[in-house]
């Protein structure tokens, strides 16, 4: 088992430096399964330095097309939770959806079924309904559907900023 994991790592690094955009992972799902592998390890190979004042290690492996959503400047990271248990959470925010509930509530589905096909797992059935999908405006938060694997559990959501404008999604690692 540790021949198994200490290859994996290795081959997570060996794709890391061999990678043109630096920290960045050859795609999506190919970065997503890297995370999992990683997360028995909470993250120690792809989460980057430790930020001293916010305790975060801000400068994780980046899933591709991850993206800060609005107002933020840190599209991934890798932070303890809960505090001070040295256990350890990798997030990542993604560019989402604008528009109306309906068209947000098809985006939100298709991601959450991207990422079951990419980790080879049953297609599950989620009500993505919320109280405000009869709000003013129009579109409300989504989620959160968790997919679990045999290391890790993935949990995916749908966010809108409180002021107002595109969505964002969400993928949260957290390690069994």
């Amino acid at each position: 088992m540790a021949k198994r994991t200490s290859a994996r790592i290795g081959a997570l690094a060996a794709m890391v430096l061999a990678s043109p955009w630096s920290a960045r992972a050859a795609d999506l799902c190919d970065g997503l399964k890297a995370v999992i592998a990683d997360a028995p390890q909470n993250f120690a190979t792809i989460r980057g330095k430790p930020d001293r004042a916010t305790g975060y290690f801000t400068h994780p492996v980046l899933l591709p097309g991850a993206a800060p959503p609005p107002g933020l400047v840190v599209s991934c990271l890798v932070a303890e939770f809960p505090p001070k248990t040295k256990r350890y959470g990798y997030s990542c925010t993604f560019p989402g959806p604008s528009g109306d509930v309906a068209s947000a509530k098809t985006a939100f589905s298709s991601f959450i079924q991207d990422i079951e096909r990419c980790l080879a797992l049953p297609h599950g059935e989620f009500d993505l309904s919320s109280p405000g999908d009869q709000g003013r405006m129009g579109a409300a938060n989504r989620g959160p559907v968790e997919l679990s694997t045999e290391k890790a559990v993935v949990t995916l959501g749908l966010g809108y900023p409180p002021h107002g404008g595109p969505g964002f999604f969400g993928i949260s690692v957290k390690p069994r």
